[in-house]
Formats: C-alpha cells, sequence, structure tokens
C-alpha cells in the first residue's frame, strides 16, 4: 500500500507541475497575446494570422513532437544520442521553412521582413516542441515548468511588436526561442558535438519519421479547419472558429502534460483491460463536464476578450469545445495504443481520421458552412476516441 501511495504522491507533483506551466503559458497565449492581436490588427486580418500559425502549428508539433515523443519511448529501451535527433530536426526545420515560405504566397503575406521573421520563428517552433525533452526524461517537473515559464514571459515580452501584419511574427520568434536558451543554459541537448549520429541513428530515424507521418496526419485535421474555412468561407469566419473553440482547445491542452508522464510511468504499470476500461469512462466524462464548462465560461469570458466576434461564436460554444476536447482526449489516450502496439499504429489511426474528415467535414462544411463543420468534426472526433479506446482494449492484459 506505501508503494502505491508513493507512486500516487509522484504522479500527482509531476501532474500539477505540468498542468501549471501548461496552463501558464495558455493563459498567456489565448487570453494576453491572441486578444491584443485582434484588437490592433481587426477580426480579418486576425484570421490570416491564426491561418499562418497554423501552419506552423502543423509542421512543428508533428516534427518536434515526433522526435520528443520518439527519444521518450526510446530512452527506455537504450541509450539516446543528441545528435540523432539534433539532424532529424535540421532536417525537419529546412523542410518546414520551405513549407512556410509556399504558404505566405498562398495567403498573399509575403514580403522579405516577413520572410526572414517567419523563418526564424518555423525554425524556433519545431525544436521549441522537442527541447523540453530532457526535463521529461529526469522525470524533472519543476524545470519542465520552468520551462513554460521562460516560454510564457518571451510571449510577454514580444507583445510590443504584435501592432503590424508584420512585425507580429518577430514578436512570435524572439517567444519561440525563448525557452531553447533556457535548455542550452540549463542541458547539454544542444552542446556540441551538436549532430554527432549514435549506435541507433538509422533505428530512431525510422521512428521519428513514422511518428511524424502519424502526427502530421492529426495535426492536419486539427489545424486543417483554420485553412479550409480561410479558402472556402473567408478569413472573418477563421476568428469565429477559433473564438467558439477557444476554451475547449485551451483545457484540452492539459493532455500535452498528461502524455509525457504517461510515457514515463506506463514502463511501470501493467495494462490491463479493466484499466483501459476506467480510463475510458473518466475520459468520457472528462469530455461532457469539460464541454458544460466551456459552454459557461465562453458566455463569462469571450463577450470580455472578442466582443465584435460574440454574437456569431456563441451558437457554436458547445458543439466545438466538445470537439475539440474529445479531439485532444483521443491524443491522449493514443499514448496506451502507442505503448500497446508501436508506434505505427498510431500511423492508421491518423490515416484513419483523415479519412473521415474528408468524407464528412469538407462535404459538410461546403454544404451547410460553419455549423456543419462544427457537427462533422464533433462525429469524427467521437469515432476516433472510441476506436482508440478499442485498440488499446483488444491489446490489454
Amino acid at each position: 500500500m506505501k508503494i502505491n501511495l508513493n507512486f500516487a504522491k509522484r504522479f500527482s507533483a509531476d501532474f500539477i507541475y505540468s498542468i501549471a506551466g501548461i496552463v501558464l503559458f495558455n493563459v498567456v497565449l489565448q487570453f494576453a497575446v491572441y486578444p491584443t492581436l485582434e484588437v490592433k490588427l481587426g477580426t480579418e486580418a486576425f484570421g490570416d494570422v491564426l491561418t499562418l500559425l497554423s501552419v506552423i502549428s502543423i509542421l512543428a508539433s508533428s516534427f518536434g513532437g515526433a522526435a520528443n515523443y520518439s527519444r521518450l519511448l526510446a530512452c527506455s529501451r537504450q541509450e539516446t544520442v543528441n545528435g540523432d535527433y539534433n539532424i532529424f530536426l535540421t532536417v525537419c526545420s529546412v523542410i518546414s521553412v520551405v513549407c512556410g515560405v509556399v504558404s505566405l504566397f498562398i495567403f498573399k503575406a509575403f514580403s522579405p521582413l516577413m520572410l526572414v521573421f517567419f523563418s526564424v520563428l518555423m525554425i524556433s517552433s519545431v525544436f521549441r516542441y522537442y527541447a523540453d525533452v530532457p526535463f521529461r526524461m529526469q522525470f524533472d517537473s519543476k524545470l519542465y515548468f520552468y520551462y513554460y515559464l521562460v516560454l510564457s514571459a518571451g510571449y510577454i515580452a514580444g507583445l510590443i511588436f504584435f501592432h503590424g501584419k508584420i512585425t507580429w511574427a518577430l514578436g512570435f520568434a524572439i517567444a519561440e526561442t525563448a525557452p531553447l536558451v533556457y535548455v542550452g543554459i540549463k542541458t547539454d541537448v544542444f552542446h556540441f558535438p551538436v549532430f554527432k549520429k549514435g549506435e541507433f541513428f538509422k533505428e530512431n530515424t525510422k521512428a521519428m519519421f513514422s511518428l511524424s507521418a502519424a502526427n502530421l496526419l492529426s495535426a492536419l485535421v486539427l489545424n486543417t479547419d483554420r485553412l479550409f474555412i480561410n479558402i472556402s468561407l473567408g478569413s472573418e469566419l477563421v476568428t469565429v472558429f477559433y473564438v467558439a473553440t477557444l476554451l475547449g482547445k485551451t483545457i484540452a491542452l492539459v493532455g500535452t502534460p498528461l502524455n509525457s508522464i504517461l510515457i514515463g510511468y506506463m514502463t511501470k504499470m501493467k495494462i490491463t483491460k479493466k484499466l483501459i476500461v476506467i480510463v475510458g469512462a473518466v475520459s468520457l466524462g472528462v469530455c461532457l463536464v469539460g464541454a458544460g464548462s466551456c459552454l459557461i465560461g465562453s458566455e463569462i469570458l469571450v463577450p470580455l476578450l472578442y466582443p465584435s466576434v460574440y454574437d456569431a461564436a456563441r451558437p457554436l460554444f458547445f458543439l466545438g469545445n466538445l470537439g475539440q476536447i474529445f479531439f485532444f482526449v483521443s491524443n491522449t489516450l493514443i499514448i496506451f495504443v502507442m505503448y500497446l502496439s508501436g508506434e505505427k499504429m498510431s500511423l492508421y489511426v491518423s490515416i484513419f481520421h483523415i479519412i473521415l474528415y474528408a468524407v464528412l467535414v469538407i462535404p459538410a462544411g461546403l454544404l451547410f458552412g460553419i455549423q456543419g463543420i462544427m457537427v462533422s468534426l464533433l462525429i469524427i472526433n467521437a469515432i476516433k476516441f472510441l476506436a482508440i479506446l478499442f485498440l488499446a482494449y483488444i491489446k490489454a492484459e
């Protein structure tokens, strides 16, 4: 009983510190940075910024997140070497910058200054999604909290640049670079020899590309909404969509630190069918209670933060937030599937999800507008949630 109690205390402490860091970052981002941008730039221009940020999020979270999770999984099996991951991230950064430049032309935002700022932002974001990995490997939740504290401070400092259609990217670049400097000081992740390969370089690279593909598909589903809405319905409705799902995305992001904790502790746990049933029931309750809370919170906060789009976003609060919470909870539960069935199964789940997106969400958006997008997103995210629980259940002991 003593062991279980100690385990619970350690898990709770790690979770609280991790949650605190993520919550702090998202409070700064969602309630200080984005509202300031919307006021400074206006609803339409803010929608264009959100669209460009979606491009960064798709690429940075896919590649940086893949390197992060891959190293966490690999370190439980073998010694990992910094160079394996730095090489991968450098190659992916080049790919990301090229895609970013293309997006600037597509959304008519290209200029020499924007090219520079946007490229720096893209590269720093790719590495930022990876760079907290030493704190996760060491189970040092305090340093993990400080990492996000530095990131939050960077965004507050960057607020002085959030007054123009170009300089906002400079502010974001400064913010995303700040935690990399912190990691460089506190750890040896980016120390020389930066690109020294390890014994398992090929195996690690394959695993990272496999996870990147899965993450890319998942991130596309998460962020394509903004791209699709911008192209088909206009940039103003991108802002409406963002505001309608604001609290769902913010609250659900607690799944990010939970993922890292689960990976660390999962090697010490026995994954049983009973555990999966309990986790599934609790997760469903979290989704429903979370959506109800988001509905109440949106009615209070959105009129204060985004008064110009409150009336348009209000009918979408419950459906939009419930769909987002299902999506993020599913991304937490996929850790069980990855642990029980390997990283490739995550790719198969993502392929299944994006097929559902193409079949349901795009036609619904074209036929019924933003309301159709919200309903169909809820449906496919709920299906993904159930599919992940089923796959975990059949593989559990």
